[in-house]
């Protein structure tokens, strides 16, 4: 199971843990970029979708088999690192994919604009190879736009 998010400690003055709650990119993450609580079996939901997918894969081949470090799993996104290409990158939930790429809708807009909801700003456009070693590169002959590919 993949978790990304932030974790908030209470501290006492000598510096021991007094509590400690878990802000999921998944569940808690809202406009701008700022977590708030969620309903405590959200999470629960969360990991049983993981270990238990039913509409098919939950992650893009890639991910796991390439040189790619997670960063922030969102609900719309995920945002990794590469090693091989030297930057980091965002591309929309495996999910969010399917529903687009048979569709008219413009993956990059879409993924542009759930970026910015969560206060982050999005740079220059990738070509994101999904399967493999998930080989990452700019995407300068794509007229701007970024592009999803399993080949």
């Amino acid at each position: 199971a993949l978790f990304t998010g932030v974790s908030e400690y209470v501290m006492d003055e000598s510096a021991l843990v007094l509590s400690q709650r878990d802000y999921w990119d998944t569940i808690n993450l809202s406009e701008g970029g700022m977590y708030f609580a969620e309903a405590p079996l959200s999470g629960l939901a969360d990991l049983v979708a993981q270990l238990l997918p039913l509409q098919g894969a939950m992650e893009y081949p890639a991910a796991s088999a390439g040189d790619w470090s997670l960063l922030r799993r969102a609900e719309a996104y995920r945002i990794y690192r590469s090693a091989q290409a030297g930057f980091s990158f965002a591309i929309p939930a495996l999910s969010k994919w399917q529903q687009v790429r048979n569709s008219d809708a413009d993956l990059s807009s879409g993924l542009e604009a759930a970026l910015r909801r969560h206060g982050l700003t999005p740079g220059v456009a990738l070509k994101v190879n999904t399967v493999g070693s998930g080989q990452v590169m700019l995407a300068s002959d794509q007229g701007g736009k970024l592009a999803l590919s399993n080949d």
